[in-house]
């Protein structure tokens, strides 16, 4: 499966992600690297995947979310008009 980005190749392009993206990238190079038995049973592999693939996508959303937090002047929700930027996310 060579279809899953290098840690090298993102260096110079924008930021992709954080520490658990690269930890997620380095985890799957290892994993390759000592094709075969896993040591605790497929299903702690299992387990271990689907965390590190969690850690990366809560990491993604919290910064697209991050971007969405700004401070206004003032803003009207629902007929309430807001003032003195206070954060409304």
């Amino acid at each position: 499966m060579a279809s899953v980005a290098k840690l090298g190749a993102l260096k110079d392009k924008a930021r992709v992600g954080g520490n658990a993206l690269a930890s997620l990238l380095k985890f799957i190079e290892e994993r390759r690297r000592r094709a075969g038995a896993w040591e605790d049973g497929f299903e702690a592999f299992e387990r271990e995947v689907h965390r590190r693939f969690a850690e990366a996508e809560r990491e993604f959303v919290g910064e697209e979310l991050g971007r969405l937090d700004v401070l206004l002047p003032e803003v009207r929700i629902d007929g309430v008009l807001h003032r003195g930027g206070q954060r409304l996310w």
